[in-house]
């Protein structure tokens, strides 16, 4: 899942989708595991996956190797912005995948389902109905523990092998998640006022 997402970050000031997407792929059987919460999110996140990797092996595949191309080619008046849409939410997804597996690796002697709750209420939350908000706080309630986390991400190895492991992880996140948080203000995607275009067929 590192070398992907790290394959994304090398054209200077841009974003390889191709190899961000199949690190995405890998963060989802990374998380899949983890519990009930992971789970909701990494579904979730998959449908989205789907849509861009549909854009990107269609018809206008060209204009879907990097986050400019895709830029250029759907900020065009003329054009649908379902692909920029939905990397904006994968975007977020990314933030808290990245602020809890870091959290997880790092922080010790805290609840782990609190620490991701709050990452969940600070990243999260603001976009998600009242059911899903309150159906998601009620997972925290039953969250893995540290030790049980670190064993289900990498079993066989000890605990602090995994928390190297898993940092490791949340540092290549962080580079993805700043390196796409650049191009999307860039391009004035992060305003509120903003509106996108919901995900659906060209």
């Amino acid at each position: 899942m590192v070398r992907p997402f790290r394959k994304s970050l090398t054209t200077e000031g841009d974003l390889q989708l191709p190899q961000f997407l199949d690190g995405w792929r890998k963060l989802v059987m990374l998380l899949d595991p983890l519990g009930t919460l992971f789970t909701f999110a990494t579904q979730e996140a998959s449908a989205k996956l789907s849509v861009l990797e549909s854009y990107s092996q269609g018809p206008y595949s060209t204009h879907y190797h990097t986050f400019s191309a895709m830029a250029d080619w759907e900020q065009d008046p003329s054009k649908h912005s379902s692909g920029l849409h939905t990397l904006v939410l994968l975007h977020r997804a990314l933030h808290w995948a990245q602020l809890c597996l870091g959290g997880i690796a790092r922080v010790q002697n805290t609840n782990m389902g609190t620490l991701c709750r709050e990452a969940y209420q600070s990243v999260l939350s603001p976009h998600h109905p009242w059911l899903i908000r309150q159906a998601a706080n009620l997972a925290f309630l039953a969250f893995p523990s540290q030790s049980q986390i670190l064993a289900l991400v990498c079993p066989g190895d000890s605990e602090q092998e995994a928390q190297e492991a898993l940092s490791q992880v949340a540092d290549v996140l962080e580079a993805v998640f700043n390196r796409t948080q650049g191009l999307l203000a860039e391009r004035g995607l992060l305003t509120e006022r903003v509106t996108l275009k919901p995900t659906g067929d060209r």
